[in-house]
């Protein structure tokens, strides 16, 4: 068996599995004596409900390959930029499918929906234990909820996958044994996407977009969601300081720099501009480790792939 189908019952849906410790029958796992985790022996995917999984399985396939982004809606996520900008050339994204800052409204969002048939949304999300149904998505002049996304008026036919590289979109806490799972990610699969990448817990930044970079990686060289999702989590937790030294450290840095200048006259620009500050220290911090800075899992576990592989 090379792939494990996960449909949780109740806080089952909290666990990641993918991060689970296991001891490998063979020595391709991490450490010495074959000590892995559960993502190295299977391809794991999710889903909210055996019905929801059900919706994607019966509908047709998607031919084409159209990317569109929303990027840093409220501009304090200084990496989201270089995560959007990394997508989009690798997909040859057309400037006036990515969605950035102030132009990354809910209107803007869902028209962008109905013209792309993959999306990559890169900024703020939240859960809400109190009311799952408005859990959502913080766009610049404000949320696109879980209810919104379940109305009859958001529905998205030739939507093949959604990457939600925000916090939290497929958390959900359930009141009681009858409870429906609801989160973003539900919502999306009901809206349409035949499979999305979505997260469990709050999501540092950078880590976000190394992941992000990572798995597009690997679906422009070819592989479905689910193998590209395994792909992308073994190579970031392998990444050396050495690596993301060479690899990323000028390309970001150059990239900050442009945030602080865009950022400048921004009506909000201290505290903006703080947050930047902080992420070149990050930057610093990661090329400086002496092994592996996001070996833990707390950088690459949180993703799961969710409906269709």
């Amino acid at each position: 068996m090379e792939e494990l189908v996960i449909v949780p019952h109740l806080f089952l849906h909290q666990i990641p599995f993918v991060a689970l410790p296991i001891n490998l029958s063979s020595p391709t796992g991490r450490g010495a004596g074959g000590e892995g985790y559960l993502g190295d022996k299977f391809l794991l995917r999710y889903a909210p409900s055996l019905q929801v999984l059900g919706f994607c399985h019966h509908r047709g396939p998607v031919s084409m390959s159209d990317y569109g982004t929303a990027e840093n809606a409220t501009d304090d996520l200084p990496f989201s930029g270089f995560e959007g900008s990394k997508v989009a050339e690798l997909f040859k994204i057309d400037p006036q499918r990515r969605l950035i800052g102030a132009a990354a409204t809910r209107q803007n969002y869902r028209e962008l929906l109905a013209q792309v048939n993959r999306l990559v949304s890169t900024h703020h999300a939240q859960s809400r234990f109190d009311n799952s149904q408005e859990s959502g998505l913080k766009l610049s002049d404000g949320t696109i909820s879980v209810s919104q996304l379940f109305s009859p008026g958001w529905r998205f036919p030739k939507l093949d996958e959604v990457f939600l590289s925000c916090c939290e979109t497929s958390l959900f806490s359930p009141n009681s044994a009858i409870d429906e799972p609801v989160a973003l990610s539900t919502g999306f699969l009901c809206a349409g996407a035949r499979g999305l990448i979505a997260s469990q817990w709050s999501i540092y930044d950078c880590s976000a977009a190394l992941l992000s970079i990572l798995y597009h990686e690997q679906r422009q060289g070819g592989l479905n969601r689910v193998r590209a999702l395994q792909a992308a989590q073994q190579k970031m937790r392998q990444m050396t300081a050495a690596e993301f030294k060479k690899q990323y450290k000028k390309p970001v840095e150059n990239h900050l720099k442009a945030e602080k200048n865009r950022l400048a006259n921004h009506v909000n620009h201290e505290p903006l501009l703080m947050g930047v500050s902080g992420a070149e220290r990050a930057v610093k911090k990661y090329a400086n480790d002496k092994g592996c800075p996001f070996e833990h899992p707390v950088h690459w576990g949180a993703l799961g792939c969710y409906g269709l592989g």
